[in-house]
């Protein structure tokens, strides 16, 4: 009796790992997918410049001599549009 229910117990955990690993697997396909869809669709304006060998990615805007204003955002997800 204790063994049936061993095997029940075994068969069950790995079906429930399998279940697991299988939604795990498709989110992550979904989620590849969707950034590469995104940075196709959605190209920020400005441009990449090399800062310290590192791309920074920097909106300019204006005439004249060059001036540089960071933005942080304050935690917002568009400082560009702030």
């Amino acid at each position: 009796m204790m063994k049936k229910w061993r095997k029940r117990l075994v068969k069950f955990l790995i079906f429930d790992l399998a279940i697991v690993l299988l939604v795990l697997s498709t989110g992550m396909i979904y989620q590849q997918v969707g950034l590469r869809q995104d940075a196709k669709a959605l190209v920020p304006p400005g441009k990449l410049y090399k800062v310290h060998g590192d791309n920074m990615h920097l909106y300019t805007g204006g005439e004249g001599d060059v001036t540089v204003v960071l933005a942080s955002g304050w935690g917002t997800a568009n400082p560009y549009v702030d």
